[in-house]
């Protein structure tokens, strides 16, 4: 029986904060395709968003990988390119200055 629930995104997320990389966390409040939406993202800004690595570590759309496009303030929505799974309210994610994919 482990003692800890060690998910991939779990050692991510260490890593970044580890490394000073990690831009921010959060959990979705809406999404898409090719958005997720965070009404907590309330401070947020486009330069500080735009063209970071965008990790999902549960939920809906888990375990994708991509680079945010843009993020509107407006809307508290980071856009990215289309990913083959919707992400949606609950979805956990990291956003960060750079990426762990091979």
């Amino acid at each position: 029986m482990p003692i800890y629930n060690l998910t991939f995104g779990v050692i991510k997320l260490a890593i970044f904060r580890r490394a000073g990389d990690l831009v921010r966390t959060g959990t979705a409040t809406g999404g898409s395709t090719a958005t997720i939406v965070d009404t907590a993202l309330i401070d947020a800004t486009d330069t500080a968003l735009k063209g970071r690595n965008v990790y999902a570590y549960d939920g809906a759309g888990q375990s994708q990988e991509t680079r945010s496009t843009a993020f509107t303030a407006g809307s508290d929505t980071i856009t990215v390119p289309t990913q083959g799974t919707a992400f949606a309210s609950g979805t956990k994610y990291i956003v960060s200055a750079s990426s762990l994919s091979s």
